[in-house]
């Protein structure tokens, strides 16, 4: 039996017999489709209400973005179909370029804030980011008015600069895709600007150069930052000097805010009272919002990826562990309040080396932070000489075996 098929009319026949409608019936047409079509009744918002609904649509389409990447909690989950379905559906609705290139960049940035902070990245994460900044980087370069294209690239031009800027930790060749498509947006303008020059031997040799490299190979020749290693569940030296770089001024800060103790001018090579250290630490972590004030006042010249750093502090977790075990990539500490397992690295001396003697498992308090997708501590700890009999150790080992076999290890915050 054939596929029974209506015969819809074409938009010039719907344009002649709408003219014919009388004004009463047009209004009912209209109500109809308002009342059956939930993305006909947004356009009719739009176009009816005006700039207020406008402003109001983006908001509320944002928020259902940013949902589909973080809980409400801010923890991290994935609903990537569903991000683009939201995009989509904004760009069906409201062919704003201004607008839909803001939310296809929040998605980058989402994406990016995940990237950072997490391990264990899904490969569909990876891609979805690199399609998407492709995405924006076609939507520019396809615009017919050179004008309009220049317009949209210096008015985001720190959130695209910012998601194609080569980083040193995650995924290389992908830090490499963003970079490349990013210097890809502003390629257009390089050859405009060679070609203004072309009177000048300089100007002869760019247009020569642009036109022996393809868009997406522009600024291949720069040379590469090194990938992030970590070593013995330590950081590297380069990483270790930038969280003691970032961590010190912000104790500064901290005590002058909070007023714990008399120390003033602390750095890595000058602490004249480790516990009086401590003590501000503490209570740092437990009043977090002194890091707002401080990116805004003392922290405000740090570039945006060592804010995010400082800011990613406030998830610190404060508690009494269990130091377990000591692995290849940091030591397995378990909660003593919900036996949650994370897998921590130090800052410049393994848990290995610092409690050799000691033997495991061990008690301490310490403090968790988030570090550029790994989860480190704040190198201050208080340890409790207490020692564990067999049903203690025994009870340990199955929590830890537990959450390996279910995958619950917890190496990012």
């Amino acid at each position: 039996m054939a596929t029974a098929k209506a015969k819809r009319m074409t938009l010039p026949q719907i344009r002649k017999v709408s003219k014919n409608l009388r004004t009463e019936d047009l209004a009912a047409l209209l109500e109809g489709i308002y009342k059956s079509c939930p993305d006909a009744a947004d356009y009719l918002n739009l176009r009816l209400a005006g700039e207020s609904f406008k402003s109001a649509f983006f908001a509320e389409t944002q928020d259902l973005l940013h949902n589909c990447f973080f809980t409400k909690k801010g923890k991290a989950k994935l609903y990537l179909p569903e991000a683009k379905d939201i995009i989509d559906r904004y760009e069906r609705i409201c062919p704003d370029p201004d607008s839909i290139l803001d939310l296809k960049l929040h998605y980058v940035e989402y994406g990016m804030e995940i990237i950072e902070y997490y391990t264990n990245i899904p490969d569909s994460l990876y891609r979805g980011v690199e399609q998407m900044f492709q995405t924006i980087a076609k939507d520019i370069s396809g615009l017919e008015d050179a004008d309009v294209a220049r317009s949209l690239r210096e008015k985001f031009d720190d959130r695209l600069a910012s998601a194609g800027k080569e980083r040193g930790y995650g995924d290389p060749s992908f830090h490499k895709c963003m970079h490349a498509t990013y210097l890809g947006i502003y390629w257009p303008d390089k050859r405009r600007q060679a070609e203004n020059d072309a009177a000048n031997p300089k100007g002869q040799r760019a247009i020569q150069a642009l036109a022996d490299s393809p868009a997406g190979d522009v600024g291949a020749a720069q040379s590469e930052p090194a990938a992030i290693t970590y070593s013995g569940g330590v950081l590297s030296k380069e990483d270790s000097d930038l969280f003691f770089e970032l961590f010190y001024p912000l104790i500064n800060y901290a005590n002058e805010k909070l007023h714990v103790n008399d120390l003033t001018n602390i750095e890595r090579n000058n602490i004249p009272d480790t516990k009086g250290l401590i003590d501000i630490a503490n209570a740092l972590w437990k009043n977090p919002s002194v890091i707002d004030d401080y990116l805004k006042e003392s922290g405000s010249g740090l570039s945006p990826e060592r804010q995010a750093i400082v800011r990613g502090f406030k998830r610190a977790v404060s508690e009494k562990f269990i130091l377990e075990r000591n692995l290849k990539n940091g030591g397995i500490l378990i909660s003593m309040d919900g036996n949650d397992v994370y897998q921590v690295r130090c800052l410049t001396t393994s848990f290995e080396e610092m409690f050799f003697y000691h033997p495991l498992p061990l008690m301490l308090s310490a403090t968790l932070l988030p570090f550029r997708g790994i989860i480190i501590t704040d190198g201050l700890f208080n340890v409790s000489n207490i020692i564990m009999g067999g049903g203690i150790k025994k009870e340990y080992k199955n929590i830890y075996s537990l959450a390996k076999r279910r995958n619950q290890i917890i190496t990012a915050l």
